[in-house]
């Protein structure tokens, strides 16, 4: 089930100041916020994939899986201009490119077998 809000007036503001981010997971709860539909370029489609991967993300906030796994050179270059890419952000970078592979984002880049691995089980504690 998606747990989705809408935007607080700080979050639209964010979202003013950062045309790039169409959604995210809330700071103050577990929930996930996306850029209202007025400002967004997104399809519905895309919407849902995108609230759909911010998901799987809280899921793996809330859970703190271990992700002992390295990114390819392939998934490192599709975060290089995201605060993923900063030193000390591995295990976001990890949740990230997780999340995108579980909902078919192609930026999420192949999978290793590492990675299916674990996103299987996380698929299927999620499921639960």
């Amino acid at each position: 089930m998606l747990n989705i809000r809408k935007a607080t007036e700080s979050e639209i503001k964010y979202f003013k100041d950062n045309p790039k981010v169409e959604g995210m997971m809330s700071q103050d709860s577990d929930q996930v916020v996306l850029r209202p539909k007025e400002m967004s370029k997104l399809t519905p489609k895309e919407r849902r994939g995108l609230a759909e991967n911010e998901n799987f993300r809280l899921f793996i906030r809330k859970n703190k899986p271990q992700l002992d796994f390295k990114l390819t050179d392939e998934q490192k270059e599709n975060l290089s201009d995201t605060d993923y890419a900063k030193t000390g952000n591995d295990y976001q970078a990890k949740a990230t490119i997780l999340a995108r592979i579980y909902t078919g984002d192609k930026s999420g880049g192949k999978a290793t077998k590492e990675q299916t691995t674990l996103l299987n089980k996380l698929a299927k504690e999620m499921a639960k």
